[in-house]
């Protein structure tokens, strides 16, 4: 969203001065704008899919903007005009630029792969964090050796290239209530316990809206199967990878 603000940006602020004797057009825009940014701060949460419907009003003062720049108004400021093309044209090249400088030098100068990767996150997801987890992994297991993930870290199993008992590879499904959840969950633990995998990894929402223990604990049956057959052997970053104990017997599902 940020992005996609600084991008538009100077058109909406030539919009804006443009049709600023227009308020038949203007008006109705910046209200709806407004409107929009209001239900989002009532929400309190900042998800990027609450700013989607922001994005309508913020196109259509933008619009206002390049109409003026296309229609080359005598009354737009030349400055302003110039600010436009100039953040347009920055906005589109920057991005890509930076990721290729970036990888040239981590990669083809330094050959420092970690770290480059290390440079990509959102929230608490650190991509460098699933790459070394997932190393780690295939390093100590064999290929029919299972993964069960906790968290929306899916990335560590592909990674690995090991098999998953359960057909769930992340938490959501398990843990967002719904219709469906408990069986889903019945089902999760029939499948864990008929063939208990070799890791069980925990990791976190990558927003943070729940700690891992909070997460765990709202489901008991999972809990339980992770803390009587597994012990804590690693972590990377927000990921901990618990090992089955040698001598551990799996429990019986879930009825």
């Amino acid at each position: 969203f940020r992005s996609a603000v600084a991008l538009l940006l100077p058109f909406i602020a030539l919009g804006v001065w443009a049709f600023r004797k227009q308020p038949q057009i203007l008006w109705p825009a910046l209200g709806w704008l407004a409107a929009l940014i209001l239900a989002v701060a009532a929400q309190g949460k900042y998800f990027p899919a609450h700013w989607l419907p922001v994005y309508a009003p913020f196109t259509l003062l933008a619009a206002l903007g390049v109409h003026t720049l296309a229609q080359a108004r005598g009354d737009a400021p030349p400055f302003l005009a110039f600010a436009a093309a100039l953040v347009f044209v920055a906005q589109v090249c920057a991005l890509p630029f930076y990721d290729a400088a970036k990888c040239i030098y981590y990669i083809a100068l330094r050959h420092a792969p970690d770290k480059y990767y290390a440079s990509y996150h959102v929230y608490l997801y650190n991509a460098q964090d699933e790459r070394a987890a997932a190393r780690y992994i295939k390093a100590n297991t064999g290929v029919d050796d299972g993964i069960f993930v906790w968290g929306n870290d899916a990335t560590v199993r592909y990674l690995a290239d090991r098999p998953n008992p359960s057909r769930f590879t992340f938490e959501m499904p398990l843990s967002m209530p719904g219709p469906s959840r408990d069986r889903y969950r019945s089902e999760a633990i029939s499948e864990l316990s008929a063939r208990p995998p070799a890791y069980f990894v925990v990791g976190i929402n990558w927003w943070g809206s729940d700690t891992k223990e909070q997460s765990l604990a709202k489901f008991p049956q999972m809990n339980t199967f992770l803390h009587q057959s597994y012990r804590l052997e690693k972590s990377f970053g927000v990921l901990d990878l618990y090992r089955r104990n040698a001598s551990s017997a799996p429990p019986a599902p879930e009825r």
